[in-house]
């Protein structure tokens, strides 16, 4: 069986790529390979599918040698755009063949015009591609996560398009991770419009042993504080960092913790009663929404009040004198509380978000604004069955 393994720049593929099994032809991207620092450990194919002002830039973000390696001979294909005569192992990617054969077939018509449609949206289109061309028979994805919302919010669909082509030719193909590609509920099937019960306790089990840590790392930073007040400058602002810093994950996770406890609540006593809890979307939006707002007004206060905790520190360590120390002592607690604050906030704005991801998952798996309305509706009525 040919096994090719297209390797990303995603940390985890350090752990799963197969650079071990000498009979799986290794794929890699751009500057990886080169880079002093790299931790690919062999390659069999180098994909630099960019422009040559990007390839060629001293400036290059991955590595500023890049374009000095690749015009270096080593005997490894370079898969570029079009032929390079600079780069020595270049080859130029066969777009029009591989389209010839894997998308004959697929048309778009606009305004009575047809065409022949083709969809790469990234590097690794190009490379499953090319996979599938040249007949492997089993086909993996390490690395490769697209978990940001930057580019790959739209470079994941044409990942997910060229596995399926990869599928419907026969080939096996195995993504380690790739969870932000894939991980989406059977639509129809696993469109739950109420809340897990289960999925909140176990959130809930997990934002309770945070809270535990939080907790101790709190006790632990008051204790420092506590025996630096008449130390060194640097040593005391460090505690006051480190305080500052526990408090905050403690407000974070007490918030985050209360939110899902408050509809964990509700949807026990809904199944009690044998009755839906939906996921009222709108909720935790607003909720969001308004937690933001907070995170900004304590932000600012928690900034402001680090003015007045500087110049209170220097002037304790210019007078040394009781009177100067309370006056830092008032400035660092109310720092340190609007931090505090400001990790409740967050903790309430980051909880609805996922919350709201969720809903929106659930929503879309069910059928959409149409299931969300049908379920608003049903929620009604049982409000008014309750009064």
């Amino acid at each position: 069986m040919r096994t090719v393994a297209i390797v990303g720049s995603h940390t985890k593929a350090k752990d799963t790529a197969p650079f071990d099994q000498p009979g799986v032809d290794i794929w890699v991207f751009n500057a990886v390979a080169g880079r002093a620092d790299t931790w690919v450990e062999r390659y069999d194919l180098v994909f630099q599918m960019h422009q040559p002002a990007i390839y060629r830039s001293p400036h290059n973000r991955e590595d500023p040698n890049h374009w000095k390696w690749l015009q270096k001979e080593r005997g490894i294909p370079i898969m570029m755009l079009e032929d390079d005569p600079l780069v020595p192992d270049c080859v130029a990617y066969p777009l029009e063949e591989i389209c010839e054969r894997l998308l004959p077939r697929w048309y778009q018509t606009t305004g009575g015009y047809q065409a022949h449609k083709r969809y790469f949206s990234s590097t690794i289109d190009y490379a499953i591609a090319l996979a599938i061309y040249q007949g492997y028979d089993r086909i993996e994805l390490h690395g490769i996560e697209m978990s940001s919302n930057t580019e790959y919010a739209y470079q994941r669909v044409g990942v997910a398009f060229w596995e399926g082509i990869a599928l419907g030719v026969g080939a096996i193909v195995v993504h380690y991770g790739g969870e932000a590609i894939f991980d989406r509920p059977l639509y129809g099937y696993e469109g739950n419009l109420e809340h897990d019960i289960i999925a909140l306790e176990a959130r809930y089990d997990e934002l309770t042993k945070r809270k535990q840590e939080a907790r101790t790392a709190v006790n632990v930073a008051e204790m420092k504080l506590d025996d630096v007040w008449q130390g060194e400058p640097k040593d005391l602002a460090q505690a006051i960092g480190a305080l500052r810093e526990a408090k905050q994950h403690l407000g974070y996770f007490e918030v985050a913790r209360d939110v899902i406890e408050r509809h964990l609540v509700k949807a026990r006593a809904a199944a009690k009663a044998k009755r839906p809890y939906f996921i009222d979307r709108n909720e935790h939006e607003e909720q969001a929404f308004t937690a933001q707002e907070t995170c900004d007004k304590h932000d600012r206060k928690m900034k402001e009040s680090a003015g007045a905790v500087n110049v209170a520190l220097q002037s304790w360590v210019n007078s040394r004198s009781p009177d100067t120390l309370n006056w830092l002592k008032k400035f660092v607690y109310q720092h340190i509380g609007h931090a505090e604050d400001l990790g409740r906030a967050h903790g309430a704005f980051k909880e609805n978000l996922r919350l709201m991801t969720i809903a929106d998952r659930a929503i879309t798996a069910a059928g959409g604004e149409k299931a969300m309305e049908l379920a608003q509706l049903e929620m009604a009525d049982t409000e008014l069955m309750e009064v």
